[in-house]
C-alpha cells in the first residue's frame, strides 16, 4: 500500500487508531497521515499518492458525506473506508453507493480492519496488474535494462522478461522453476530490483536443512528459546524488512518444514522461535526450484496448499537446448570474461566448436556452458578455439555422431567407411542438408559428398 489518510475531527481518536494500523504493520506509522477537516485531508491527497481514506462520516459541522463525493470525483482510485461511532443501515446503504469500499464502525476489532486493508490493497493490485499488463502489451520493445545481466537471444526468454516487469509492482510471490544451471537465480536478481528496488535482499537456499534450522534462519529467536539462544537474533524476514526474500530450491524441504512455509505464503504471518508474538512481513517472496512440484504434490512429497499458493505468478525457464540460438552469445561472453580473468587476448571461435556446442544437448545447461569455458580457455594454447579444446568437457552420448568417431569398442575402431559415413551425415545435419556447405564444413568435395548419399 501507499500511505493511508485519516480524516476525523478528533485528535484522540486519530492518534489512537494510528498506532494500532502501525502495531498491525498495516503501513509504517510515518506514512499513516491525518487531517481534522475535509479541506485539510484534500491537501494532503493533492501532495501524496494515498493508496485508502479512513474517513469519519461526523465531523462537527462538516458532512462526511460531502468529503466522500469530494474525494471520490478528484481521486478514483483511492479506496474510502467509513470510520463511524453510530451504526445506520441507511448511512451504510448511502456511501456504499457513493462509491465508498467499506463501513466500518469505530469498535470494530483490529482484526476486521486488517482483513479490509489486506483485501482492498489485493484489489488495487489487480488493477495495477492489469494496467501494468496493458503497457507491457502496447510497448512490446521496452525491456528494462536491468535484464542486460541476462545473456540472451531468445525471443522465450524475452517474452518471460516482459511478463517480470508486468508484476514488479506486485507484492505476490513469484515460484521461478527449470532445470540446473538454467539461470533461475539471476532472474531472480532481477526480479527483486525491478520490483523492490535499492531495498534489502536476503537469499537462502534451503536444500538440506532441518525444521529447526529453516525456521531460525528465516524467523529468527528471541532469548531463551533453546539451549545456547543467548541473544536476540533477527531471522532473513526480519532483516528484509519491505524489500525481498529469496528461497533456492524450495522442492528439498521435507513436508515438517513446508507447513512453517505455508503460514508466511499465505498471509505473511510468522513467529520467531520462543515467542508467541505474531508478526507480519512486508517483504516480497521469491521461490526457486528445479524439481517437477506438480510430480511431488502427485506423490504426496510437497504440500497442495503451498504450492497453490507460491504458484501465484510461475516463470518456468527453457533450458538452453530449446533456445540453441544463445550459446554463440554465452560462449562469446564466458571466453570473454575468461579471458579477462587470465589476462590474454580472446581466441577466434572456430566454425567447428560452433558446430559442436550447438549439437550438444547441455544437461547442465548455461552452467556447463560457462565451466567448459574455462576449462577450454586453460587448455587453449593458440590463437584459434577449436572443438578438440572442448572435448574434454563433453559428456559422452552414444546417440551422438561425435561420441560414435572418437568411441573405441573394445580392441577395435569404426571402418574408415562408416566413419565417413557418420561424419556426412553430421555435416548435412548441421547445414539444412546443403550439400556444398557440408562438403566446406568437413573439406570434402560436394561431388564426393553426393556420390556417397547414392551409396556409391
Amino acid at each position: 500500500m501507499n500511505k493511508i489518510l485519516l480524516v476525523d475531527d478528533e485528535r484522540s481518536w486519530l492518534n489512537s487508531f494510528k498506532r494500532m494500523l502501525a502495531q498491525w504493520e498495516i503501513a509504517p506509522y510515518e506514512d499513516i497521515l491525518t487531517a481534522e477537516s475535509t479541506r485539510e485531508a484534500m491537501l494532503l491527497l493533492a501532495e501524496h499518492p494515498v493508496s485508502a481514506v479512513f474517513l469519519d462520516l461526523n465531523m462537527g459541522n462538516e458532512s462526511g458525506r460531502e468529503a466522500l463525493h469530494l474525494i471520490k470525483d478528484s481521486h478514483p482510485q483511492t479506496a474510502v473506508i467509513i470510520m463511524t461511532g453510530m451504526s445506520s443501515i441507511q448511512a451504510a446503504v448511502y456511501c456504499i453507493r457513493h462509491g465508498a469500499d467499506n463501513y466500518l464502525l469505530k469498535t470494530s476489532p483490529p482484526e476486521e480492519v486488517v482483513l479490509c486493508c489486506r483485501q482492498i490493497a489485493a484489489m488495487q493490485e489487480i488493477v495495477k496488474e492489469n494496467t501494468a499488463f496493458k503497457q507491457t502489451l502496447l510497448n512490446k520493445k521496452a525491456i528494462p535494462a536491468e535484464f542486460s545481466a541476462f545473456i540472451t537471444a531468445s525471443e522465450k526468454m524475452y517474452s518471460i522478461f516482459k511478463y517480470i516487469a508486468a508484476i514488479a509492482d506486485s507484492s505476490q510471490s513469484i515460484l521461478i522453476t527449470g532445470e540446473s544451471g538454467v539461470g533461475k537465480g539471476v532472474l531472480a536478481g532481477i526480479a527483486a530490483e525491478l520490483s523492490r528496488r535499492g531495498r534489502p535482499f536476503k537469499s537462502l537456499n534451503v536444500a538440506g536443512l532441518d525444521t529447526h534450522m529453516f525456521s531460525d534462519t528465516l524467523f529468527g529467536h528471541v532469548k531463551g528459546a533453546f539451549t545456547g539462544a543467548d541473544t536476540v537474533r533477527d531471522g532473513i524476514i526480519t532483516q528484509a524488512g519491505d524489500g525481498v526474500v529469496f528461497l533456492d530450491e524450495i522442492g528439498e524441504l521435507p513436508l515438517s518444514t513446508q507447513l512453517k512455509l505455508l503460514y508466511i505464503a499465505q498471509d505473511g504471518q510468522y513467529q520467531q522461535l520462543g515467542s508467541d508474538r505474531t508478526l507480519y512481513s512486508r517483504a516480497r517472496f521469491i521461490f526457486a526450484t528445479n524439481q517437477n512440484l506438480d510430480e511431488k504434490v502427485r506423490r504426496g512429497e510437497f504440500r497442495k496448499d503451498l504450492y497453490y499458493r507460491l504458484n501465484t505468478y510461475h516463470i518456468q525457464i527453457p533450458p538452453l537446448r530449446e533456445r540453441p540460438e544463445d550459446i554463440h552469445a554465452l560462449l562469446e561472453h564466458f571466453v570473454g570474461a575468461a579471458c579477462k580473468e587470465s589476462g590474454r587476448r580472446p581466441p577466434e571461435l572456430s566454425g567447428s566448436l560452433i558446430s559442436l556446442l550447438h549439437d550438444y544437448p547441455f544437461p547442465g545447461n548455461v552452467r556447463e556452458l560457462r565451466a567448459m569455458v574455462y576449462g577450454a580457455i586453460a587448455l587453449c594454447g593458440g590463437d584459434i578455439l577449436t572443438a578438440g579444446d572442448f572435448r574434454p568437457f563433453i559428456r559422452e552420448d552414444p546417440n551422438n555422431a561425435d561420441a560414435f568417431i572418437d568411441r573405441v569398442s573394445g580392441d577395435s575402431l569404426p571402418t574408415v567407411d562408416q566413419v565417413i559415413e557418420q561424419l556426412i551425415g553430421k555435416a548435412m545435419s548441421l547445414t539444412g542438408n546443403s550439400q556444398k556447405k557440408a562438403a566446406a564444413l568437413i573439406g570434402m568435395s560436394q561431388s564426393t559428398i553426393s556420390r556417397k548419399l547414392r551409396g556409391q
